[in-house]
């Protein structure tokens, strides 16, 4: 014969259901808070991986990765890429005689430079110490030696 439940031993039960769904909903919205900042983590520990820290571009190991990405983009579409390297001359005699701030602000405004004079599409990185590159995609070989000849034009009338 089946017993009928009490309306308290049911309301307890109840209760009980309630509170344990409470606290995995709590659980749950912890573990999706924890889930949303390891992949901000994640993001800027990648993000730390390509970028050099102290230009703010990207560095030899994004360069590596954007330039075959380029490259096979190319082939696929039939498109031009024109890769400028541009090299700082004389940074080890500054940092010698001036001290490496003074080279590292050399360096921090080679990449505004570059920054100011690059289309939005271009890639540029520190490739080396006093070593840059920029990836000019669907570009001509007349818009990469443009692209240099202001670069240029910028550097040297900024040392006026």
């Amino acid at each position: 014969m089946l017993q009928e439940r009490s309306p308290l031993l049911v309301a307890v039960a109840a209760l009980v259901a309630l509170r344990l769904m409470h606290s995995a909903l709590r659980r749950l919205d912890r573990l999706d808070a924890l889930s949303l900042e390891l992949t901000d983590r994640f993001d800027r520990v990648r993000l730390d991986a390509i970028r050099d820290p102290l230009t703010g571009l990207g560095n030899h190991r994004a360069f590596q990765e954007e330039l075959d990405r380029a490259a096979a983009m190319a082939r696929r579409h039939g498109q031009s890429t024109s890769l400028l390297l541009i090299d700082v001359d004389d940074l080890k005699r500054m940092n010698d005689s001036e001290g490496h701030s003074a080279g590292d602000e050399v360096l921090r405004g080679v990449a505004r430079v570059i920054a100011v004079n690059s289309r939005r599409i271009d890639r540029a990185f520190r490739i080396g110490g006093d070593e840059f590159a920029i990836l000019s995609s669907a570009s001509s070989v007349e818009d990469a030696l443009a692209l240099g000849r202001r670069i240029l034009a910028t550097s040297l009338d900024r040392d006026r």
